[in-house]
């Protein structure tokens, strides 16, 4: 029985499906994280907001109350930039705005490296929003723990 060795543009083609596959697993990856900060961000935020018009309250408190809000409220939006959809690029959102022909010419022609590419960027993008949605909700937590502590005190 004899083998063959795969050829150098067969070990290549398999590393990018392999490569392209981590890439979906980790914008997967992203959405899910960016879901559950929302969640949290959401809840921290709804929390500031249903007791942001008790008498009790001093006012420093209030006023690092609102503040946390606002880091809270940035969280939310910069988690929602990430788990946005984002249809530019290359692979199957151009699909629809290139002619049939075209269409099967790319897909003859492999552009899997190009589609790496794309992938590779938009993970990149959606975790560093990640990043600075965690960022916010940690210093709007820090300041509404500070603001409770005041309102403790005072």
């Amino acid at each position: 029985m004899t083998t063959t060795e795969p050829t150098t543009a067969q070990a290549s083609d398999a590393a990018l499906s392999n490569a392209i596959q981590i890439l979906h697993a980790e914008l997967a990856r992203s959405d899910n994280k960016a879901s559950l900060l929302l969640a949290l961000a959401g809840a921290a935020l709804a929390g500031v907001l249903s007791t942001a018009g008790s008498a009790r309250i001093p006012t420093v408190s209030q006023v690092l109350g609102g503040f946390a809000a606002g880091l809270l409220l940035a969280a939310v939006l910069v988690l929602l930039s990430a788990v946005r959809p984002r249809l530019a690029g290359s692979g199957w959102p151009t699909w629809g705005s290139i002619s049939l022909d075209e269409l099967h010419q790319r897909i003859a022609a492999g552009h899997r490296a190009d589609e790496a590419q794309y992938l590779a960027r938009a993970a990149h993008a959606k975790f560093r929003r990640v990043q600075i949605g965690i960022d916010l909700i940690r210093c709007g937590l820090v300041v509404l723990a500070v603001a409770a502590v005041l309102a403790a005190a005072l």
